[in-house]
């Protein structure tokens, strides 16, 4: 907010003296209120550049849903997007990515999927927002929509990547059990060959995807059967493999104090790396 208060102190000041603010100056301001989450001051100097007959293109306009989208508001950047189809500007990939992604933040599968379908009939369809309807499904712990929707990747002349089948796999790990999300994850790795690039999956991310179940219910064997079998398919751990080990020694009943203890030092002294979610699964323990 410091920022955008500086930023509207020079443009007073520019106004005062009369020189004539431009596009860019506009709508860099306008950035500026995204960025401090407030959509109230953005539409104020969108408004402004339309008293001053200065045109707002389709990256000021992005801007706007953007303010919008940082305090949740869905509702305003979808009629904000209904407007530009109207009126114009038209949107392009990285409006309509945006809002996109916004509904899938909310779990609003159906308007994150509205919104998709009126991209691809734009004709600007990607991979970025195709994997944003595919989070928005796992948001709402729907692996079957999700599914449907990796499955209609052919359909828009789309290949997935790494970040498509973690997502697909996270929605199975949502709502299936540890066998059922295993025989997912066969089929995921049958199809690998579609990948963009199949170097890339399975990843220390898919492996986290698989052990969470396991680690919640407190099956340290199983986690350090996944372990392995990371290292038999040469990836390499990460911290949120290391959290799914710790997090099952904290599940047991009772917990493994020393065990998970144990392995984090071995972590640490291998050059592992730790984060918060390590740290706290380890206090848990």
């Amino acid at each position: 907010r410091g920022d955008l208060s500086r930023a509207e102190a020079w443009f007073a000041r520019m106004a005062m003296l009369r020189i004539p603010l431009g596009n860019r100056a506009l709508t860099a301001v306008i950035g500026a209120c995204a960025a401090a989450g407030d959509p109230v001051r953005a539409a104020w100097w969108l408004a402004q550049m339309k008293a001053q007959g200065v045109e707002a293109d389709v990256v000021t306009y992005t801007a706007v849903a953007h303010a919008h989208l940082r305090v949740g508001d869905t509702a305003a950047a979808d009629a904000l997007l209904r407007g530009m189809l109207a009126h114009g500007p038209r949107p392009n990939a990285l409006t309509y990515g945006s809002v996109i992604g916004g509904f899938a933040e909310a779990f609003d599968v159906r308007g994150a999927e509205f919104w998709y379908l009126q991209m691809h009939r734009d004709g600007v369809a990607d991979l970025l927002a195709h994997n944003s309807v595919l989070f928005a499904c796992t948001k709402a712990g729907d692996a079957t929509r999700a599914d449907r929707w990796l499955a209609r990747m052919d359909v828009y002349a789309l290949r997935p990547d790494a970040v498509s089948f973690n997502t697909v796999l996270d929605a199975a790990a949502r709502c299936l059990e540890g066998d059922e999300l295993d025989a997912r994850f066969a089929a995921l790795k049958e199809a690998r060959c579609t990948l963009q690039d199949a170097a890339d999956w399975p990843s220390a991310m898919t492996y986290s995807i698989r052990m969470r179940p396991w680690a919640y219910l407190g099956s340290c064997a199983r986690v350090e059967q996944l372990w392995q079998e990371m290292l038999e398919e040469g990836v390499q751990p990460k911290p949120c493999n290391m959290w799914a080990l710790l997090q099952s020694f904290a599940s047991c009943r009772p917990p493994r104090s020393q065990a998970a203890a144990r392995r984090y030092r071995q972590w640490v002294a291998e050059g592992g790396e730790t984060d918060r979610h390590v740290l706290r699964a380890l206090r848990g323990a």
